[in-house]
């Protein structure tokens, strides 16, 4: 098994919809990306839970952050496929770009101190063991916070995808 540093899952669901029904239906239930963040619709309706864009056969979508105040929710990109039964739709969710540059920029300095503790062993034969053990928390918290708040904006976008697309979890592949 492959270690991923920061998570990933792919998953496919099941639906009795044909692939036009499901992409039409996934219309409904997300919002375009505007570049001004809107909370209502021109009619004055509330906003939809999700945020992107549909390219037939793919999509690309996001949770808005409103309705989950989990700035670790992942990004859902989907592909959906004519079956036998209806239609599968393939997922793969991932954090976003921005979330990835944050966690390096915060991890920098920890990381930072424990290489040179380590250079500082190899040149001048000594180990500065507890600076390195306490440089060690932030990075265990870090991973820690990321792991599980992504599990938890994952389990939301798939109920939510579950409840559009009146399908079923058929596989899941968790990079967790």
């Amino acid at each position: 098994m492959k270690f991923h540093i920061f998570p990933k899952s792919k998953l496919t669901l099941q639906t009795s919809l044909s692939k036009n029904e499901a992409l039409k239906r996934l219309e409904i239930y997300i919002n375009e990306e505007k570049m001004v963040e809107q909370y209502f619709n021109a009619d004055g309706t509330p906003m939809n839970r999700f945020i992107g864009k549909i390219e037939q056969p793919s999509f690309k979508i996001y949770q808005r952050l409103e309705y989950e105040k989990n700035s670790f929710r992942p990004i859902i990109r989907g592909i959906v496929k004519e079956d036998e039964k209806g239609s599968l739709i393939e997922v793969k969710m991932a954090l976003p770009g921005c979330i990835i540059a944050f966690i390096l920029i915060w991890c920098y300095l920890p990381i930072f101190i424990i290489v040179n503790s380590i250079l500082l062993f190899f040149v001048h034969g000594t180990f500065e063991w507890q600076l390195s053990l306490i440089m060690l928390i932030p990075l265990v918290f870090m991973y820690t916070l990321m792991r599980l708040a992504f599990r938890s904006g994952k389990r939301a976008a798939v109920n939510y995808l579950q409840e559009i697309f009146k399908g079923e979890l058929i596989e899941q592949d968790n990079k967790i």
